[in-house]
């Protein structure tokens, strides 16, 4: 399918598109059929869409043969992660100049810089009860931070942090690879997050979404 098919279907899902809606974009598009595949849309466009519960049906048809609820759920934690970034101050194509930092040119430093350019600044407070364990807040620094992560792991280019989180007790970092983790001062743990996606890093750490995306890294 294409990515576009996806977005439908998943607007759909959330209720941002009617039954209706969703019911002329199945026959509309020509070669939906051969995208899905027939025995699939065959049973989509045989469900009831005056059905106030249709959306339950599809859930079962598409969960089952053709899409990846991870899948789904990631999409949704962007869609509403953008919604809450636009609240609080970013648009697209937002760009701050970085300056005075007063650190190498590393690949650590320039990744971080990368995301402080679009993200600096902005204070994304707690959004409510979290998904799975404890939301939070996320602030984002003006310049990047060196501190003693620095040289933790071996082969990264160093880690730099970017911003923090849940009150202060939290440091988000980025590596010379563009991987991500986060560092929590209470326990004095480092955490490598296992998504290569700063959007769905934010995500987890604003909603609490859980810890089955991050593992420990044992550092001395």
């Amino acid at each position: 399918m294409f990515e576009s098919d996806l977005e439908n279907i998943f607007n759909f899902l959330i209720h941002e598109t009617s039954a209706q809606e969703f019911e002329k974009w199945l026959y509309s598009e020509k070669e939906l059929e051969l995208r899905i595949g027939s025995e699939s849309f065959i049973d989509i466009v045989s469900l009831n869409y005056k059905n106030k519960y249709v959306s339950n049906d599809l859930e079962k048809i598409l969960f089952e043969e053709k899409i990846d609820i991870k899948e789904f759920n990631s999409w949704k934690l962007r869609k509403t992660l953008r919604k809450t970034l636009i609240d609080y101050g970013w648009f697209e194509g937002r760009t701050i100049k970085v300056e005075n930092h007063k650190l190498d040119n590393s690949k650590a430093v320039k990744n971080a810089i990368e995301i402080i350019s679009e993200f600096g600044g902005l204070k994304i407070e707690e959004t409510g009860k979290g998904i799975n364990s404890a939301s939070g807040d996320i602030s984002f620094f003006l310049i990047p931070i060196s501190d003693n992560l620095i040289n933790k792991i071996p082969n990264s280019g160093g880690l730099i942090c970017f911003a923090s989180a849940h009150n202060q007790h939290m440091g988000l970092y980025v590596d010379g690879n563009r991987k991500y983790y986060v560092y929590t001062d209470p326990d004095s743990q480092l955490y490598e997050f296992l998504i290569d996606s700063l959007e769905e890093l934010i995500g987890d750490v604003i909603y609490g979404r859980g810890f089955d995306n991050f593992k420990k890294v044992n550092i001395r």
